[in-house]
């Protein structure tokens, strides 16, 4: 998503959202790198690393084949790149293959931005990009920079969405019964042990497992405790 926010150094800066899947498993690869930093830093992604080797010069030379072949299309429309991959899940009994599946490799949003970001205003066409221009398109092809600051919330979950590095230890825990090595019957669960991840789905039956496993010991210990005559 590309949404214009309020800066306090430009007010027309454009903040580009990595959001989703991928920036929960781009976070995860480096979790505690990411928390020292408080979740600042620059991300390059480079959007068509199986495109011709995803060589910078082939990208430019292939833009440039576009340039020369659909002058007076827009730039801005759509990425003249495309990702395909085969659908298991569709086969035709009458081709006798499964169905190929083609899907741009950069949103069309996402593209456009690009596209004006190297001097291709709306409507801009083809025939009208200048050799700098298509060199300067092709270098964020591969390595379109991302500047992230901290994790944001989303406005449809109402609060923050990770659970963020930092916590008890693991190697600190019995995970089987959920009772801490270093504190004397004292048992942990969810969020308050170290880990990193999206706050939703596998991390909630994570919490759920986690929770009734240290419930349960917990509860055996205090039974073992009252028949043994401990107060």
């Amino acid at each position: 998503n590309i949404n214009d926010e309020d800066d306090d150094d430009d007010d027309d800066a454009a903040t580009m959202i990595l959001a989703g899947k991928a920036a929960s498993s781009l976070s995860s690869l480096a979790a505690y790198d990411l928390h020292n930093e408080k979740c600042t830093g620059s991300l390059f992604v480079h959007f068509c690393a199986e495109h011709l080797g995803g060589k910078v010069e082939m990208i430019e030379k292939d833009l440039w084949r576009i340039r020369q072949e659909k002058p007076r299309e827009v730039v801005g429309d759509k990425c003249p790149f495309v990702h395909r991959f085969v659908d298991y899940d569709e086969y035709d009994w009458e081709t006798e293959s499964f169905k190929v599946i083609e899907t741009e490799c950069i949103p069309a949003e996402l593209w456009a931005s690009m596209t004006e970001s190297c001097g291709a205003p709306p409507n801009s066409i083809w025939g009208k990009m200048s050799p700098k221009k298509v060199r300067h398109l092709a270098e964020l092809v591969v390595g379109c920079p991302f500047e992230f600051k901290g994790r944001v919330a989303s406005t449809a979950s109402g609060g923050d969405p990770f659970i963020n590095a930092g916590g008890i230890l693991l190697n600190e825990m019995d995970m089987s019964t959920m009772k801490s090595k270093v504190v004397e019957n004292l048992f942990c669960c969810g969020q308050v042990l170290d880990g990193d991840a999206s706050a939703s789905g596998f991390s909630f039956m994570r919490d759920f497992a986690m929770g009734k496993v240290a419930g349960e010991n917990a509860a055996l210990l205090a039974l073992r405790s009252i028949k043994g005559g401990d107060e």
